[in-house]
């Protein structure tokens, strides 16, 4: 079935699962694995752009011969309550020692296939089959810890998608 224009909005819970990449191929979104990451906070879900670089190489005179202009990059920003113990275990470096968790480092290497899927039937689903993620401890009066996840959304190869929208459909 083809992709089709809908009123349906997204607002309202969204879903943020992590997964490993797809290793047969990084620019398809896994099969398998993919789960939820933790509580995101309403209101936190961003998606931001950033523009490239430009770089002018000018010759004796100042006449500009060149430019250069590298991509933009793309983000998407949330902040995490009440983070599911497994998904801090795989996705950051976290371990579990008694009845507490040590964190010792919050900028994996390891690279993560990324999907926000809203509750609403119909809405658009984002999956991002390659992204880098890093977090950041936040806390706040109200809610306690926290933290600020940034998913940098990488290219897996040349001819590739960045990411992918497709519908939600009912169970």
């Amino acid at each position: 079935m083809s992709y089709q224009d809908t009123n349906n909005t997204a607002w309202g819970k969204v879903e943020v699962q992590v997964g490993a990449v797809n290793a047969t191929d990084g620019s398809k979104m896994p099969t398998a694995g993919m789960a939820l990451i933790g509580f995101v906070k309403e209101g936190s879900l961003s998606i931001e752009q950033e523009e490239g670089d430009k770089k002018e190489w000018k010759a004796v005179g100042g006449e500009i011969v060149d430019t250069l202009t590298n991509a933009s990059a793309l983000r998407i920003k949330f902040h995490v309550k009440n983070l599911n113990k497994s998904m801090m275990e795989r996705v950051f470096n976290v371990k579990e020692v008694g009845d507490t968790l040590e964190v010792n480092a919050l900028a994996p290497t390891k690279e993560w296939a990324l999907s926000i899927i809203p509750e609403t039937v119909g809405a658009e689903v984002f999956k991002a089959p390659r992204v880098k993620l890093t977090g950041v401890i936040a806390l706040s009066e109200d809610a306690g810890y926290g933290i600020d996840v940034t998913a940098t959304i990488l290219k897996a190869k040349v001819d590739s998608p960045l990411f992918y929208l497709e519908k939600k459909k009912a169970l």
